[in-house]
């Protein structure tokens, strides 16, 4: 495989009125280390997409706790990363963590791997991102994190349905947030399309160097690393 020159996007949006306001963050990677397979206490091995989850704690914490820490997080597009457990550990279990996606399958893994006693608020649970009204009410969350699922949406829908599917999950996700929360995006995309068909409040954009994720090519239909 070959070693990717890429910039890892976090998009952060904060809700900082009751008028719809936020503000977005961008993590960059000058290139993408192996895939890196972690272990939480008796968990399984397994492989981590775009990010090292430990590599996204500093950052995710920083953008937690520059208001009140949020109480309620969620995670879309969560697959069978560790990403969640991470969130819920480093935030002491004071938060509710929530951890979405459409795959049963994943969700099994990761609900056998990461949720249990030791993580009451913990959760995964089968639902669609762009439709989020029956689980979460307006402005309702402090802090949702998306590892690959907008860009996932970009390169594997039918072209047709792009569009439409990046727009309603920015305006679902906006609709979420709570005033003060924030939206973060880990994405290889250096200026992710439609980001701005909301009005988030800020953009900001900012490096991850070592990443430590596994990035699909697409293009060439299979996973590459250095």
């Amino acid at each position: 495989g070959s070693r990717y020159d890429l910039q890892l996007q976090l998009q952060l949006q904060h809700k900082e009125h009751q008028l719809t306001q936020g503000r977005s963050n961008t993590l960059s990677a000058g290139a993408l280390d192996d895939p890196c397979r972690l272990e939480i206490g008796d968990c399984a091995t397994h492989t981590e997409w775009i990010a090292d989850p430990l590599q996204l704690m500093k950052i995710l914490m920083q953008v937690a706790y520059e208001g009140q820490p949020p109480k309620t997080v969620l995670e879309i597009g969560c697959g069978e990363s560790s990403l969640a457990a991470r969130l819920y550990d480093t935030l002491r279990g004071m938060a509710k963590v929530t951890a979405i996606d459409v795959s049963e399958v994943a969700l099994s893994r990761a609900q056998a791997a990461f949720a249990g006693p030791k993580r009451p608020g913990l959760s995964f649970v089968r639902a669609d991102a762009t439709n989020l009204q029956e689980m979460f009410d307006t402005a309702s969350l402090g802090l949702i994190v998306d590892k690959g699922l907008c860009d996932t949406f970009q390169f594997r829908a039918k072209q047709r349905n792009s569009r439409a599917l990046r727009r309603r999950l920015f305006a679902e996700v906006f609709r979420a947030l709570e005033p003060g929360g924030a939206y973060v995006m880990v994405t290889p995309k250096s200026q992710p399309q439609y980001l701005h068909s909301v009005p988030w409040a800020s953009v900001d954009c900012m490096e991850l160097e070592q990443p430590g994720g596994l990035l699909f090519d697409l293009a060439g239909g299979g996973a590459n690393g250095p």
